[in-house]
């Protein structure tokens, strides 16, 4: 009878080693299972990025540090503040200009690029698409300074730069740049502009983005 208990220990023994020793080999096996498709996916939206051409290089610390300078830059330029742009010149105020010349590369996608499968999209939903691409936020200057290198700008167009939004506390709201060409005034004259999106705007098929290329590209 002590013989068939120790026998019978033995025998349980070994099925629930062999028992703990698959499920360790299947948590393994998961684990090594995620960290591949982690590296697949990163892949993929490394590969997608490069596919994306530069847009435009532009060159930002060009000795314009504050708002009265960029404004009459932008004056000089023949560019303009829409009336209905919003706040441009109090967020102008809150914007950091780097002091130290440096390029950037921008990259520019459409909505349809994005968000090919719904009509609207919030900020959040544009952010977090090209995130998955392995695109990144522009710095919030690239608005200002693309509009004083971007004179050739097509009629009718709109480019929202994607950028950390910048919190203006009168209005309680939250902007982003975006440069437009559009019909102004009576005449019909076309006026390349700098205005202001709020955060929480909606964009459709007729948005266009423009991102920073990440330097590791």
């Amino acid at each position: 009878m002590l013989l068939y208990s120790l026998v019978n220990y033995r025998l349980i023994s070994n099925q629930k080693g062999r028992f703990t020793a698959l499920s360790q080999n299947k948590k393994q096996m998961k684990k090594i299972a995620l960290l591949y498709f982690m590296l697949f996916i990163t892949a993929t939206a490394f590969a997608q990025t490069k596919q994306l051409p530069t847009w435009k290089t532009i060159t930002t610390g060009i000795q314009l540090n504050t708002s009265a300078e960029i404004l009459e830059e932008l004056k000089e330029k023949g560019t303009t503040i829409p009336y209905y742009g919003g706040p441009v010149k109090e967020v102008l105020g809150l914007t950091n200009f780097s002091e130290a010349p440096q390029k950037l590369d921008l990259v520019r996608v459409s909505f349809d690029q994005l968000n090919p499968q719904d009509d609207y999209a919030g900020y959040d939903e544009i952010v977090a698409a090209a995130k998955a691409l392995g695109l990144t936020f522009c710095p919030a200057e690239v608005g200002p300074m693309l509009r004083l290198q971007y004179l050739d700008q097509p009629a009718d167009e709109s480019v929202t730069i994607v950028m950390e939004p910048i919190y203006y506390s009168e209005y309680q709201s939250s902007y982003i740049y975006s440069l437009v060409n559009t019909t102004c005034g009576n005449q019909g004259k076309m006026s390349k502009g700098l205005k202001l999106n709020d955060e929480g705007s909606p964009y459709s098929h007729w948005a266009n983005f423009v991102f920073c290329r990440s330097s590791a590209q």
